[in-house]
């Protein structure tokens, strides 16, 4: 299998940077390497045509548009009425009637994507330079997510702890968006580290 190279390229240096605090660094910025990113869409019976093979892979229901499911090792992401994501770090198997058909399709988005972890204690304050989104954990707890935009593009960012958030977003942008990323968390202080 080739290796998957990162959008990121040489953009991508490791170390510390930004402002030097006492207790160090705020936030911690690296990528997640997405092993499998897989959308899948339907038409006005999207649930019931989606729940058989869902059910096969241990959720209870297609979920909605703010709290992520998680199965396994599998994340399922509510993404519009009638499309959800499904992500994981290791390669899924869809089952049979998740399979693209007359009534659903199914679409490897995981080229298409990268994800950019922000976490430490000042991920919140980092997050809230980004994006018009109250990111306090009153507000968006662990296990929400949002679809808004980062300098004008559309990404989906994911709480995954108190002080984690994983940004999905188009490859093509991944690089603008690192940079973008790196400016706002320099005030705070921030170490690069390797992909996970």
């Amino acid at each position: 299998m080739l290796d998957v190279l990162s959008p990121l390229g040489n953009a991508q240096k490791f170390g510390r940077f930004g402002a030097e605090c006492a207790a160090g660094p705020g936030v911690c910025l690296s990528e997640t390497r997405l092993t499998s990113l897989v959308q899948v869409a339907g038409w006005g019976d999207f649930e019931e045509r989606v729940m058989p093979g869902l059910k096969s892979l241990g959720f209870g229901d297609a979920g909605d548009f703010r709290k992520c499911r998680v199965s396994r090792d599998i994340q399922l992401f509510r993404i519009s009425p009638d499309r959800i994501l499904l992500a994981s770090l290791s390669p899924v198997r869809l089952p049979g009637t998740l399979q693209s058909s007359g009534s659903l399709a199914m679409l490897d988005v995981g080229h298409a994507r990268s994800s950019i972890v922000i976490e430490g204690s000042s991920a919140e304050e980092v997050m809230a330079r980004l994006a018009p989104v109250d990111f306090r954990e009153a507000a968006m707890p662990t296990g929400d997510f949002v679809q808004t935009g980062i300098h004008h593009v559309g990404v989906l960012i994911h709480r995954t702890s108190a002080t984690r958030f994983e940004i999905l977003t188009p490859v093509t942008w991944a690089r603008s968006l690192w940079d973008f990323i790196c400016l706002n968390a320099a005030p705070f202080g921030y170490d690069v580290k390797g992909a996970t």
